[in-house]
């Protein structure tokens, strides 16, 4: 699969996907995978990224091997005397009428719990857990702060304050990119108050008559000083392929009755070659992308090229 198709096929997953972002996932071997792009090179996505059309966020934070840069999959407690993993966990409480303190195994009775000093059962408002303890069943050890390692996919342990981190990443949308008709009439209105700004005359939804003295609605139309003219118009495929001769054809018809100075025909996200190459037979300028600053940007370039502001 070509690497441009690899991005469209990436791009339709993040928009089926509610929060619009593709998230990591660690599998029961440790690795850290992307479970929407199964078979894809996830190095695309980074690249995406260069080119403005995803967003890198950080996820989250985990521990990793520092041997094996695995993620570690779970933790176990180990004895600080005998080095067993056979520990229990447990708890120590107060009844709170009498005062007396013990582990909780030690508070015995059939349903609830029952205080072995004065032979009373205890409630929620009886009862004060002061803490946790642990007691290790190999050597009888109890203590209060066990040694805590985890565990790695290659079958072996690493003390916590010996793992690496690593961060995971999501990746989102980026905030600019086009992926339907309301993201294009935010382009246009960018590039209508960046053009007034400019000293430009600007027409949202403007009708003009062409040669063929039929109407025409165009997107944006520029005036300059009354020397210059500028017909900006766009193409948008919503499936995310390139524009096809349907929709180019309808653009360029209508730009050729108006027969404008200067006309700019934006294509989202592109546009087939031998299009292009019609496109310059006919002197407009094609740009083309999903990326809304870098559309702005080759507009004002061409614009800017053309006219003397």
């Amino acid at each position: 699969m070509a690497n441009e198709d690899i991005k469209d096929k990436i791009l339709n997953i993040i928009l089926q996907e509610q929060d619009k972002s593709i998230n990591p996932l660690i599998n029961n071997k440790g690795e850290i995978i992307y479970p929407l792009l199964e078979g894809i090179d996830i190095r695309v996505l980074d690249e995406m990224v260069s080119s403005n059309i995803l967003e890198k966020r950080i996820y989250d934070r985990v521990l990793i091997c520092p041997q094996h840069r695995r993620c570690l999959l779970y933790s176990r407690l180990y004895c600080p005397k005998c080095n067993s993993t056979d520990v229990n966990s447990i708890y120590l409480i107060e009844h709170i009428l009498c005062g007396y303190i013990n582990e909780i195994n030690r508070f015995k009775g059939h349903d609830d719990l029952v205080c072995p000093k004065c032979n009373t059962a205890m409630n929620d408002k009886s009862t004060l857990v002061l803490g946790r303890r642990y007691s290790c069943n190999s050597c009888g050890n109890r203590f209060n702060n066990p040694i805590i390692k985890l565990h790695c996919y290659y079958n072996h342990d690493v003390d916590v304050r010996d793992a690496d981190t690593i961060i995971l990443y999501s990746y989102t949308l980026y905030k600019g990119t086009i992926v339907s008709e309301n993201d294009i009439r935010t382009l246009l209105d960018s590039i209508y108050n960046t053009l007034r700004s400019k000293g430009f005359n600007v027409m949202k939804n403007h009708q003009l008559k062409g040669s063929s003295n039929m109407l025409h609605n165009v997107s944006i139309y520029a005036e300059y000083k009354g020397r210059y003219n500028i017909v900006i118009e766009y193409c948008i495929n919503k499936e995310n392929k390139k524009v096809g001769q349907d929709e180019f054809l309808q653009a360029i018809i209508k730009i050729n009755d108006i027969q404008p100075q200067y006309s700019i025909l934006i294509c989202v996200p592109d546009i087939e070659d031998n299009l292009r190459d019609i496109a310059t037979t006919n002197n407009i300028y094609v740009v083309s992308g999903n990326n809304m600053n870098s559309i702005i940007v080759k507009v004002l370039d061409i614009i800017t090229s053309q006219v003397s502001i």
